[in-house]
């Protein structure tokens, strides 16, 4: 353990091991398996979202997105990361690469960073898989570039929910 600046458990913000996501105590509390759900979109015919979750967003996992998201603790986007690839693990589907949920050009401007980005490199990185950043100019998801406009195909693609599963 560093002694200026220890690991922190991902919940409660004790300090760990360097190794170790989260303390003893917490680890006995968390979920043996991730959390599925799939919900049917109605604009697509068979177009559904499915959706893995490590942990619930709720307690210590909320205080620790937020430290995340709001207070420029950047560091959390590797651990965090490490239990996604768990969890995508544990769903038994393999995937071509991994991209992020882009923000407007104006918030990320006032936050200086992209969280959901963040969190997709370290993700990337933990499966070995490509970040594919290009994904965004080709699927509109609402600002794949600051100052694009939609792409010429844009009403002829199929919905995003037909073509991507999210994490």
């Amino acid at each position: 353990v560093c002694l200026f600046f220890p690991a922190r458990c991902l919940t409660c913000g004790k300090a760990v091991r360097a190794q170790r996501l989260v303390c003893r105590a917490c680890a006995a509390s968390l979920p043996q398996k991730p959390f599925f759900q799939e919900f049917p979109l109605s604009q697509a015919q068979e177009g559904r979202l499915e959706v893995v979750a490590p942990l619930s967003y709720e307690k210590g996992t909320r205080r620790t997105l937020r430290r995340l998201k709001f207070q420029e603790e950047r560091a959390l986007a590797k651990p965090l990361a490490a239990l996604m690839a768990q969890a995508v693990g544990q769903w038994g589907r393999e995937f071509d690469g991994v991209v992020w949920v882009p923000m407007s050009p104006k918030k990320l401007q006032q936050r200086g960073y992209n969280q959901s980005q963040l969190l997709a490199k370290a993700l990337a990185k933990e499966l070995g898989l490509p970040e594919n950043e290009e994904v965004l100019m080709i699927l509109d998801l609402g600002y794949a570039a600051e100052g694009a406009g939609p792409l010429a195909n844009h009403g002829s693609r199929k919905p995003l929910s037909a073509t991507v599963a999210y994490l």
